[in-house]
C-alpha cells in the first residue's frame, strides 16, 4: 500500500480518489478479498469517517439514506419507522 487516507467530507474524498486513483475502503470486505488474492491496492480513501454516508435524513418529499448506514441503523431509525 502506498498511501492510506480517512477524509472527513465527501468532496475531500472524491478529490483524493482523483488525484491517486485509489481503492475505496467502506468496512473492510472487497480489501480482504483483494488481498486473498495477493492484490494490494496503491492508495486506499477509507470513507468510514464520513458522517454524511452514515446519516438518514428526512425532507419534505423524501428520505436520504447514506451508504455507510448500518442494518440496525435503519431498523432503529425513528425516520424510517415512521
Amino acid at each position: 500500500m502506498e498511501a492510506y487516507f480517512r477524509p472527513g467530507t465527501i468532496e475531500e474524498a472524491l478529490n483524493l480518489l482523483a488525484e491517486n486513483k485509489g481503492k475505496i475502503l467502506a468496512g473492510g470486505t472487497d480489501l480482504i478479498l483483494d488481498l486473498q488474492k495477493k492484490e494490494m491496492p496503491g492508495t486506499i480513501v477509507d470513507v468510514g469517517g464520513i458522517r454524511d454516508l452514515c446519516q438518514i435524513k428526512e425532507t419534505e418529499d423524501q428520505v436520504i439514506m447514506g451508504s455507510g448506514v448500518t442494518f440496525t441503523q435503519a431498523e432503529t431509525s425513528p425516520i424510517i419507522k415512521k
